[in-house]
């Protein structure tokens, strides 16, 4: 297996910590390694590898240097169009809330190491699915831009946001900037107990025709919160 590293300096860290192992410049070639023990050197050094000679079934690994996996972020899970399309499962969990300049990088490296990149062009790629989207279909999205801005407003204002989205139809529009300017106008807190709530009267339901409920506030519900908006 031949690794190349960001720097000569990593290359030769993380050697040092690998038994066997030869270094060239910024290339380290090993024969037969720990694989345990080559993902340890890495963390430890925090050394990013560039290039992989051995490119499948090691996809664990070699993902292993930029997946994310924090659940509690908004995240799209990427896949090559190319090797799903001969059979192949190559895809990662990617960081949305981030610019789309830094989302699209992620994407790329994905497809410079995909198990069909010596046999076809691998540049389409394809969302399969979201994480901490909540209720938004962010698969049917194709756009990385709106993609980002969604998911930058989701880790910034979470629930109340999502449901503020749905509930103003803004999903079926392309830009979201406006449901970000409305939303930062009208939010007006979460709460837990109804009566806790701005302008409460008899129900929280903003769609009921009860005279006794002040209409200027708009009442939105989540199994554990109600969230308040003015109009």
């Amino acid at each position: 297996m031949i690794l190349e590293f960001a720097s000569e300096g990593e290359a030769n860290e993380v050697g040092l910590m690998l038994y066997g192992s030869l270094r060239e410049k910024n290339q380290l070639k090993l024969i037969n390694p720990d694989i345990a023990a080559l993902k340890q050197a890495i963390a430890l050094n925090d050394a990013k590898v560039i290039y992989c000679s051995v490119e499948y079934p090691l996809f664990e690994f070699y993902r292993y240097q930029r997946e994310c996996l924090k659940e509690d972020r908004p995240r799209i899970h990427v896949s090559c169009k190319t090797a799903a399309n001969n059979g192949k499962v190559h895809g990662m969990w990617i960081d949305a809330a981030r610019k789309p300049t830094e989302i699209l990088e992620d994407i790329n490296w994905l497809l410079s190491w995909s198990p069909l990149k010596q046999k076809a062009p691998c540049q389409e790629w394809e969302v399969d699915f979201g994480s901490g989207f909540f209720a938004t279909k962010v698969e049917e999205i194709k756009d990385l831009d709106r993609i980002s801005k969604l998911a930058l407003a989701l880790a910034q204002y979470g629930k109340p946001f999502d449901r503020f989205y749905g509930y103003f139809g803004y999903w079926e529009f392309d830009n979201i900037d406006p449901a970000i300017a409305h939303f930062q106008k009208s939010y007006r807190g979460s709460y837990l107990r109804n009566e806790d709530c701005p302008g409460y009267a008899l129900t929280i339901d903003s769609n009921s025709e009860n005279p006794d409920l002040d209409r200027n506030y708009i009442y939105l519900r989540s199994c554990e919160e109600i969230y308040v908006f003015v109009e």
